[in-house]
């Protein structure tokens, strides 16, 4: 989740980024086939600080989406994993970055780590964002990144279905599409 601005002399400029042109996807495997869930919910914030020509730190990035967002192809599958979130005690998904990052955009297309924090299901867990932006127009930009977590971290059972047949593997990968529009 990063974003990147060209032209712009040194200030801070804050961006929200909503469902309209950007995905949250969760994807991972089982014993029979890879799945994926799309999150319909989420809002994500980005504060850039010191933008110059070819550079801006990235600080205060944070996430928030719906846990009971999270949707599948599948209804038995969108169901069980709402319940494995506790999605009702606990609706919220969030990520909050811990480390201001410096970004180096000269080249275009940018790439950087964002480390943070993840709390989902009540339970909060250090991860990192790998993440490449660019720019994509004159005031658009695109940024896609991806961070691979295992969901007994967050006290989460891989899930089952069909009488125990179908096993979820512990593993999930988190990847954010985001585009957007620089509003100054």
């Amino acid at each position: 989740m990063i974003a990147i601005c060209g032209n712009v002399s040194a200030q801070t400029l804050k961006i929200r980024i909503t469902p309209t042109n950007s995905e949250i996807k969760v994807s991972g495997t089982s014993n029979i086939h890879d799945w994926e869930m799309m999150l319909k919910s989420f809002e994500i914030s980005i504060t850039l600080k010191d933008v110059g020509e070819t550079s801006a730190t990235i600080s205060g990035t944070s996430f928030s989406g719906e846990a009971a967002s999270l949707e599948s192809s599948y209804s038995l599958m969108t169901n069980k994993a709402q319940k494995a979130l506790k999605a009702k005690e606990n609706p919220l998904i969030i990520f909050k970055q811990t480390e201001d990052v410096t970004i180096n955009y000269a080249s275009g297309a940018a790439p950087v780590v964002i480390k943070g924090n993840l709390t989902i299901a009540g339970i909060t867990q250090p991860i990192e964002i790998e993440a490449v932006g660019q720019k994509i127009g004159n005031d658009a930009f695109k940024a896609t990144g991806s961070s691979k977590i295992k969901m007994s971290d967050f006290g989460i059972k891989p899930q089952t279905a069909l009488l125990g047949t179908l096993k979820t593997h512990d593993g999930v990968t988190i990847n954010v599409d985001i585009t957007y529009n620089h509003v100054e």
